[in-house]
């Protein structure tokens, strides 16, 4: 907690600033500076603090019997006073007109000015508060503001009071120091045999980091949040001085998408958790967002999105992202943990990686299409051709040296467990346009419509070594190998 000069100095302040307004109901529990603020004995009234909800009902209660149609302003100080502050939503019948200044002569909530609330430094309940969850206790939140700019904080504060309905400002003091990126240590989460579960037993978290979970059973030490806030979330974690990792199902992409349009905050680790083809308890049909998750992650301001091929090159992808100050997110479906071996140095960031050399045509293949795209170039080269295989590691941004000398074949492949519109063949097709580069093109992914039935397997649609193989050849125009005699 700060020490009680930073606490007096703030006290101080606030109250020459109340001074010019006629309070006819205040209270201030934490200080006997607002006595000196009233304009009549009757003005000033102090509330026994009790623990729970005791106190605010006792505060209801005497304002309601003095039957007054002029507003309440209660003063609550951060931290000790945050409990206080939760209790209000548990008032039977709110207050018709109340005005909350939250006091933080310490910085002890880091503002969040973006989504219009606060982040709590403390890893302890309540960890974080936005707009949506002071509306329970019916409040509008009019933003954060800085004591050490008593200009700003001044104008503020006049159109707070002058203002109306039921409403809440915080004004903060010098925020604390922020702590530097330290090593990593192992975090040992959830185990399984799917890339994503395989991924998350190896998972390395820094220790200054904070682990935010958005889809289902959140492992020990991670905080759970609302789809609707996992971006206000992560930029309070920055704000704080943390590293946000934001690990958030591709089913929750939709709910989430507006809270992360105008981005991520430097360096935050995004997971995207249950990608592809994976299911729901009890869900009949694929969700829409898993199947369109890369699409409508496309759409955020400035995050890179890379579709690991197996366990080794997804925990290199996040280790990139620790290192570099631009958003990432690492797609981890349900497709099997394979240790293929194949990422032989670190990764770069926006790179590709040729794994096989060709000149007859070019495999571009997303995520654990890899492996499977590499057995069926190796049945191809049965037939007398030989096609270049690309792990392509990056959606966004998309390699376009890598495309380029893949194009120089003439026939091209994509190969993602995704849906066509808005994912890897989106992109290549409009990176080729803006390169004015030209080849045959040809696509393998989920289909948009139907939806897909719970269970499909991914060879249903293609997306196997026999599957990539045939669309190869149809590609090609190979029927028997007499036609490449």
């Amino acid at each position: 907690m700060a020490d009680s000069a930073a606490f007096s100095r703030a006290r101080q302040a606030l109250a020459e600033m109340l001074s010019e307004w006629e309070l006819c109901w205040l209270l201030w529990p934490a200080s006997t500076l607002a006595r000196q603020l009233a304009q009549a004995p009757a003005a000033w009234f102090e509330i026994p603090v009790q623990p729970g909800p005791v106190w605010a009902q006792q505060m209801q209660a005497f304002f309601l019997a003095q039957k007054q149609d002029q507003p309440l302003l209660l003063v609550l100080e951060a931290p000790h006073d945050l409990e206080r502050l939760g209790h209000l939503q548990e008032l039977a019948a709110p207050l018709p007109w109340l005005l909350v200044i939250l006091l933080d002569p310490a910085g002890y909530l880091a503002p969040v000015p973006a989504s219009g609330g606060w982040f709590q430094r403390e890893a302890k309940e309540p960890a974080y508060a936005w707009s949506s969850w002071l509306r329970q206790f019916q409040l509008d939140f009019w933003g954060s503001f800085a004591l050490e700019e008593p200009k700003q904080t001044a104008e503020r504060l006049e159109a707070f009071m002058e203002g109306s309905g039921r409403r809440l400002l915080h004004l903060y003091g010098p925020t604390l120091a922020q702590p530097e990126l330290t090593a990593r240590s192992p975090a040992r989460l959830l185990v399984g045999d799917s890339l994503e579960s395989a991924f998350l037993e190896q998972l390395q978290i820094p220790d200054n980091a904070r682990l935010l979970w958005c889809a289902s059973q959140p492992p020990a030490g991670a905080l759970a949040v609302h789809p609707e806030q996992a971006g206000s979330a992560a930029w309070g974690i920055h704000q704080a001085g943390f590293f946000p990792i934001l690990a958030i199902s591709a089913g929750c992409i939709g709910a989430a998408l507006q809270d992360l349009l105008p981005g991520l905050p430097p360096g935050c680790l995004l997971l995207i958790l249950e990608a592809g083809l994976c299911w729901e308890p009890g869900q009949s049909h694929l969700s829409p967002s898993r199947l369109r998750d890369l699409a409508l992650l496309r759409q955020v301001h400035g995050l890179a999105l890379a579709c690991p091929a197996d366990v080794h090159e997804a925990v290199q992808l996040t280790q990139l992202s620790y290192a570099t100050q631009s958003p990432v997110a690492v797609r981890l479906p349900q497709a099997p943990a394979v240790l293929t071996g194949l990422s032989k140095g670190p990764a770069q960031a926006g790179r590709s990686h040729m794994l096989r050399p060709g000149h007859h045509a070019a495999i571009l293949a997303l995520g654990p299409m890899v492996y499977a795209s590499l057995l069926a170039a190796e049945a191809i080269s049965s037939w007398g051709l030989e096609c270049q295989v690309w792990d392509m590691r990056f959606l966004k941004p998309l390699d376009r040296e890598a495309l380029a000398e893949a194009a120089a074949t003439g026939h091209l492949l994509t190969v993602e467990e995704h849906c066509l519109q808005g994912g890897l063949a989106t992109m290549v097709l409009e990176t080729l346009s803006q390169l004015e580069l030209s080849a045959k093109v040809h696509h393998l992914a989920l289909p948009a419509t139907p939806p897909i039935e719970n269970g499909s397997p991914a060879e249903e649609f293609g997306l196997d070594a026999d599957g990539i193989q045939k669309a190869m050849r149809k590609l090609l125009g190979l029927v028997s190998p007499e036609s490449f005699a």
